[in-house]
């Protein structure tokens, strides 16, 4: 009898949550994304680069589709915002390109909750 509890909570709350996709994801956008990279200190205290995925920020965010759009926890719309920058020798007016990217993710921050995502695919920091 445990066993046929156990399932039906599975089936109800586990699936769901394990397998979550989201079908509202804009097309440039995949769940396997990298957004940017995060520090770990391993048990042997050596410090490494792990990848952030748009599917483990959307998770943390606790994320779903509601009517269409991409929401998070909260209700508030989530938008992703491809950052500029990881030019090998820059262009001449890199400043002002870097400014307007500056604004445009201000003006977005009013309305919406903004994933930069890193120009960088491997997600690490140039340097």
């Amino acid at each position: 009898m445990k066993v046929v509890y156990i399932l039906l909570f599975i089936a109800l709350f586990g699936f769901r949550s394990m397998a979550q996709t989201y079908t509202c994801l804009a097309s440039d956008v995949k769940d396997d994304d990298v957004v940017g990279f995060t520090t770990a200190t391993s048990q042997s205290g050596k410090t490494h680069a792990e990848k952030v995925t748009v599917k483990q920020t959307l998770k943390k965010m606790r994320s779903r589709c509601r009517h269409g759009k991409l929401m998070d926890g909260k209700g508030r719309q989530i938008r992703f915002y491809f950052l500029q920058g990881c030019w090998g020798n820059p262009p001449a007016n890199y400043l002002e390109i870097l400014d307007r990217q500056r604004k445009e993710i201000e003006r977005l921050k009013k309305r919406y909750i903004v994933v930069e995502m890193t120009c960088n695919p491997s997600g690490m920091p140039r340097q």
